[in-house]
């Protein structure tokens, strides 16, 4: 077996370094697997007094920080073994600055600090420059560099350029498994399969650019190149299949085929689902207008961490959907937040000015300062209502006050006058009407939001004064309380009966009794109950 450029060529003229075989092939069977178990072997490397062997610990501590996606201690890490690997005389060292190298060059591009990465990426290509890609031991690190140079320059904005350079990639490891046969490395298996998927990558950031369904052709090709080779890895990448249908699913949005995309994503059979795998949810819900979902997917996806150019990018296409979702629902502050948030980072983004930043996702830059626009604009509109409806509100008071005023003043002048007869409420009437509100009580129809006193009056086959003085004296409240007390006795009655309310949110709360805005519904609650909806359900747990 050709051993492995990162773990095995570093003590193959050790006997020392052999000592630990064991516990560097479980940092490899473990690397992709499961990282708990790669920490764990790790740092038992990291322990050892040879400097060699506590390098190759220190390397994969920080692989394993980087896989969980802090970048920062890893970066920590890995400045500490270069700053004290001082000679390259032995191949022990050689081989952990190169994986030191690489490993930076992953943090710098996930930082989208491109300048830094091709630093690093340079500084592996001159290491390597007095051995040729004759040389067996250095061969897959050669062609490996080649890819990741394609890889920075997918992210840069030139994919014909990257697609030009992994394509002699390929031809490169297709050489390789002629020269070595049936002999397994795994190293070289990844890295071939680390090449397809850049190239459906480049292909499929190319019909971004010109919708040319061609490009998706290819990005299929490539992407199902790429599946096939992972399934040679040994031991088998427990993740690949998920992995695959979640790339066939992006291909699958971008054609308008959001059913199909639906049914690939939700065969991700993984316990603990992804970043991307909530981003295309996200995708697919807003196609399919699904409101509930595309706000529970969304707000998932942004309760990750990860920081990739790919996830900065996807970060903008969910701001800018939950924005106009938003703005569609007059939810103005919600709306201008994840608006602001999209124009921000897609400012940060332009600000190189390449190809790059163009998300396969998302429209332009002067689509979403439209949206911001459009959305400030609804606000002052908002505002000015409020305002002219406050006046509005000022000048009746005003007015009705003024008229009660000399209505009293009236009453005392004339005291003397023969009062006008009393009319009072027919008793016969009184009483069918009564009955009539018992069977409205039981019926429900309160529930409705756009249930109101005029659709009961009419019901009940009279006129909403009467109706509401019957409310008033014999309910002893006013018909807007009336309402509220049944709304609010059926909820809380519903939630102590089935557990499921509890799960609710509030705004789902409000609208199954009627309540069409949350914050209307958890005013009418808290007047009602003393305690507002989620202070009540904590109170229940």
């Amino acid at each position: 077996m050709i051993h492995s450029l990162l773990f095995f060529s570093i003590f193959a003229n050790s006997q020392e370094i052999d000592l630990y075989k064991d516990d560097i092939d479980k940092i490899r069977y473990y690397s992709h697997l499961n990282i708990d178990s790669l920490f764990h072997y790790a740092r038992k490397l990291e322990k050892s007094e040879n400097q060699c062997v506590s390098f190759i610990g220190k390397n994969n501590i920080a692989s394993a920080y980087y896989k969980s996606g802090n970048f920062e201690k890893s970066e920590e890490i890995i400045l500490f073994v270069l700053s004290n690997i001082k000679e390259l005389n032995s191949t022990c060292n050689i081989d952990n600055k190169l994986l030191a190298l690489s490993r930076m060059f992953w943090i710098k591009n996930n930082q989208r600090k491109f300048d830094e990465a091709f630093d690093y990426l340079n500084q592996k290509i001159q290491l390597l420059s007095n051995y040729s890609e004759k040389d067996k031991k250095y061969i897959r690190t050669i062609i490996f560099n080649e890819t990741s140079l394609a890889i920075l320059k997918n992210n840069l904005g030139f994919h014909k350029e990257a697609i030009n350079i992994l394509k002699k990639v390929i031809e490169k490891y297709t050489l390789l498994d002629n020269e070595y046969g049936n002999v397994y490395d795994y190293n070289l298996v990844v890295n071939k399969a680390s090449s397809y998927n850049a190239l459906g990558e480049s292909f499929f950031a190319l019909n971004a650019n010109s919708n040319n369904d061609k490009y998706l052709d290819s990005t299929l090709f490539y992407y199902k190149k790429a599946y096939d080779e992972s399934k040679k890895f040994i031991p088998k990448h427990k993740n690949s299949a998920s992995f695959y249908n979640l790339r066939v699913a992006t291909v699958l949005i971008k054609r308008g085929k959001y059913d199909k995309a639906l049914q690939l994503v939700n065969t991700y059979n993984l316990e603990k689902k992804s970043q991307d795998y909530y981003f295309l949810k996200s995708l697919i819900f807003k196609n399919l207008r699904k409101k509930d979902s595309i706000i529970y997917n969304s707000y998932k996806f942004l309760n990750f961490n990860k920081t990739s150019p790919s996830t900065e990018k996807n970060k903008i296409a969910i701001f800018n959907i939950l924005a106009n979702l938003y703005n569609k629902n007059n939810k103005i502050d919600s709306a201008f937040k994840y608006s602001s948030l999209a124009l921000d980072k897609l400012e940060k983004l332009n600000d190189s000015k390449t190809e790059a930043n163009k998300t396969h996702f998302l429209y332009d830059f002067d689509q979403i300062q439209k949206l911001n626009n459009s959305i400030l604009t609804n606000e002052v509109k908002i505002k000015n209502k409020l305002i002219i409806s406050f006046l509005i509100f000022i000048f009746l008071f005003v007015v009705i006050g003024y008229y009660f005023f000399n209505k009293e003043k009236k009453k005392t002048i004339v005291f003397n006058q023969p009062q006008k007869k009393d009319y009072s409420i027919n008793l016969e009437l009184e009483q069918t009407v009564l009955l009539e509100l018992e069977k409205f009580e039981k019926s429900k129809i309160y529930l409705d939001s756009t249930f109101n006193i005029n659709i009961l009056a009419k019901q009940l086959n009279t006129n909403t004064s009467y109706l509401s003085s019957i409310v008033n004296e014999k309910k002893e409240k006013t018909f807007k309380q009336y309402i509220t007390e049944l709304r609010m006795n059926y909820l809380i009655a519903m939630i102590q009966k089935d557990s499921k309310y509890k799960k609710y949110t509030i705004q789902a709360l409000g609208e199954e009794i009627g309540y069409t805005n949350a914050s209307s519904f958890s005013r009418s609650f808290k007047n009602f109950t003393g305690l507002t909806p989620t202070n009540y359900l904590n109170s229940l747990k």
